[in-house]
């Protein structure tokens, strides 16, 4: 080696362990890095650059070590904690426990919404399961989802005293897991606390309560209250609410307990409870949330501008379906990292777009993380986010001026009356809205007409393939009566376990829609949807008159279609695409995320 690690510094020794790692020379950058590690062990500056080094030699465990390490060497470093998220969001799991990677996770959860925790729930559970004070108690491991022997066990837990480690207490607060055993375990202990408060059960000490009450009622929120409830719960819960609107009630671990089951907001004197119980350190967090948030996006809501009307009949109902049920409700937007993400898979469509003044259209901004990380993409653009529902628009606002997005204007709108808007865009964004309206083509038709001459679109749609295992639910759905309301959603899921077939009921629950109410509908119950194949798409395209570009993929999936189809460099041959398909059903699981372009000018 050109540096003589024996005499130099370790800051030399880290300038030449980042040049290294620059350059893909990760066995020189981590031979420089050990000997920063031998002089310092809890070097945490050089634990998170040989995280870095095992990324580069794609070693994802070895990575989770050195990052956790640097996290517990430097608590309170919050880009340790980023990278952690960032890590671990790729559906990492772990199969045996570390106090380490628990006591960094704990520090990760202690940040709060200063953090997206969220995108590491399958890393938090699949730890939760192996904390042997857990597994001792709960047995989860080895626990089957939709066993029907679960109920005795979950309902006669002998231990509930692990309940209160701070990484599933604090866990539960911030994610919520896409784990069928665990849904059924947390609804079970729901269920625990509920008798606990209201029956007098002693389950828990007077300390154990609030914070067991607190943790749940955020997971429970987070979820849309999709977690089922007995007969018994129910009744005893509009008991609970009639006392509580009429005065009778205050005690501030009942209202927590109130708001595992229902949301605070709908009590009809919920300003009042706020008020009330605004210095009661047991709920401070839930009335915070469920009351005093929700109270300023409805205010924020009220001042949202209305670009066109609202009256085509489908839009309607859609737009109703997203008042009550708004999604996603993200927490941090992680700017550098969400646009690496981004370009590693769409900068080849992006040059005409890049470093300039562009005017982006987002139809169907939701509650506006795509336009925030379009916005952090191309800084320079100016972009209009429309959407129906106002509720989803609030939560846009408060996000975007949260983190100072001066570039966004937020309307109403709906994408059918877009075409008296007195302007033109260099892109169009819409993923997920096109196939909720009756006749998706001529959505798309007004998105070519106000698009400039040379623009490019990125169009989301779901896939028919990709779907059939939803596709045929839908169906069963439809056949047995079912309704789109949150009780019948609710129905469906607790009688589903016992005329479904193990296999299809275990594809249902490994869609993470599966554990929120709002994408759970969106899921099985929408009131419009329609689902294509490439054949279809390619139909639809030559009808616009677009040129396809191609598909927002990993570069892996990238890599396969280039191996079978050499000939197709552009990856932009639909009819190649079809028969890839064909033989991975599960490449667009999410939804087709195709670019096409509109011509410079018309032949």
């Amino acid at each position: 080696m050109a540096l003589n690690t024996a005499k130099a510094s370790s800051v030399a020794l880290m300038n030449a362990a980042q040049g290294s790692l620059d350059k893909g020379k990760y066995v020189e950058a981590e031979s420089y890095l050990l000997e920063v590690l031998r002089r310092d062990m809890n070097d945490a500056a050089a634990l998170a650059l040989m995280a870095e080094v095992a990324v580069g030699k794609r070693l994802p465990y070895e990575a989770l070590i050195c990052i956790t390490s640097a996290i517990n060497a430097a608590p309170n470093e919050m880009r340790y904690k980023e990278r952690l998220i960032e890590l671990g969001s790729g559906g990492i799991a772990t199969y045996a426990h570390s106090g380490p990677a628990e006591q960094a996770i704990v520090e990760c959860l202690k940040s709060g919404d200063m953090l997206d925790c969220t995108r590491i729930h399958a890393l938090w559970i699949s730890h939760l399961f192996c904390i042997p004070s857990f597994q001792n108690a709960f047995g989860l491991n080895g626990r089957k989802a939709f066993d029907p022997e679960n109920k005795a066990h979950f309902e006669n837990l002998p231990d509930l005293k692990p309940l209160f480690n701070p990484f599933f207490l604090l866990g539960i607060k911030h994610i919520v897991a896409s784990n069928a055993v665990f849904e059924e375990f947390i609804t079970h202990i729901r269920r625990h606390l509920f008798k606990d408060v209201l029956l007098e059960k002693n389950k828990f000490t007077d300390e154990e309560r609030p914070a067991l009450a607190s943790a749940l009622s955020h997971y429970a929120f987070h979820t849309d209250y999709i977690l089922d409830c007995t007969e018994e719960e129910q009744k005893e819960i509009d008991v609970l609410q009639a006392r509580i609107e009429g005065g009778t009630e205050i005690d501030p671990i009942k209202i927590a307990l109130f708001a595992c089951y229902v949301p605070l907001y709908k009590l009809k004197n919920a300003e009042h409870i706020a008020l009330s119980l605004s210095s009661s350190p047991d709920i401070t967090d839930v009335i915070k949330k469920q009351i005093l948030d929700y109270s300023a996006l409805k205010n924020v809501a009220k001042g949202i501008t209305a670009i066109t009307p609202i009256d085509d009949t489908t839009s309607v109902q859609v737009r109703e379906q997203y008042e009550e049920f708004p999604y996603p409700q993200w927490k941090r937007l992680s700017q550098e990292s969400m646009r690496q993400g981004w370009k590693s898979r769409n900068s080849k469509f992006t040059k005409t777009l890049d470093d300039r003044k562009i005017d982006i259209l987002n139809a169907g901004c939701g509650t506006g993380q795509e336009p925030a990380l379009l916005l952090t993409v191309f800084p320079k653009a100016n972009i209009l986010a429309v959407d129906l529902s106002r509720t989803s628009i609030a939560y846009a606002i408060s996000k975007a001026g949260e983190y100072g997005l001066r570039n966004i204007t937020f309307r109403q709108a709906d994408i059918l009356r877009l075409g008296m808007l007195d302007q033109k865009f260099d892109h169009i964004s819409s993923c997920g809205v096109l196939h909720h309206m009756k006749d998706p083509v001529k959505g798309w038709k007004i998105f070519y007409d106000i698009l400039k001459p040379g623009g490019t679109m990125m169009i989301g749609l779901y896939s028919k393939l990709a779907r059939d295992s939803v596709l045929k639910m839908r169906e069963i759905i439809k056949q047995r009566g079912y309704g789109s309301d949150a009780a019948e959603m609710k129905r469906f899921r607790r009688e589903s376990q016992h005329f479904l077939e193990e296999k299809a009921l275990l594809e249902l629950s490994r869609w993470r829609d599966y554990y929120f109410m709002p994408m759970y509908r969106d899921l099985l119950f929408h009131v419009q949807e329609t689902d294509y194949d490439l054949t279809e798409i390619e139909m639809i395209l030559k009808e616009l008159k677009l040129d396809f570009l191609g598909f927002s993929l990993r570069q892996s999936v990238l890599n396969d279609y280039t191996k079978q189809y050499p000939d197709d460099p552009d990856m932009n041959n639909l009819k190649n695409w079809h028969q890839f398909e064909e033989k991975s059903p599960q490449t667009f699981r999410e939804m087709y995320y195709l670019w096409c372009r509109k011509p410079a000018a018309l032949l």
